[in-house]
């Protein structure tokens, strides 16, 4: 159970991190070409694409992300910093395989950065705790 909650923050993480990156790339945009857009507005497409955008990175992450945790259990991985850039290649990754460009790859290491921190503070800074002591597997 900790670790699918790990996992459900993680994707919560990378999906808010995201937006926000989008919502300010288009604020940016509108800004430099004086377009005035309501505030309400950018809260509107929030409400629209992120669930979508959830969906999507939880389909993308769900087996590459069963792999890494299964293996930070086994063998007991606590580092933030593991979880941080495991999370950040595999969004990365996710990105060039299926857009094939490495235009915004930086958006999805930032996301899976972002998925990789919650998923540390929830789950993965108590990985291997479930299994007794001599036991390896």
């Amino acid at each position: 159970m900790r670790v699918t909650k790990g996992w459900l923050s993680g994707c919560v993480a990378a999906t808010l991190a995201a937006e926000i990156c989008l919502i300010v790339a288009a604020m940016w945009e509108n800004h430099r070409a004086q377009i005035s857009v309501p505030a309400s507005d950018y809260l509107i497409g929030l409400g629209l694409t992120a669930p979508l955008i959830l969906f999507a990175i939880g389909m993308l992450t769900a087996i590459p992300a069963v792999i890494v945790i299964g293996l930070t259990e086994r063998f007991r991985v606590r580092s933030l910093l593991f979880y941080v850039c495991s999370a950040g290649v595999t969004g990365g990754l996710s990105q060039i395989l299926f857009e094939r460009s490495f235009n915004r790859v930086w958006l999805f290491v930032l996301a899976g950065g972002a998925a990789g921190l919650s998923y540390w503070y929830v789950a993965g800074r108590h990985a291997g705790r479930g299994h007794p002591a001599g036991e390896t597997g």
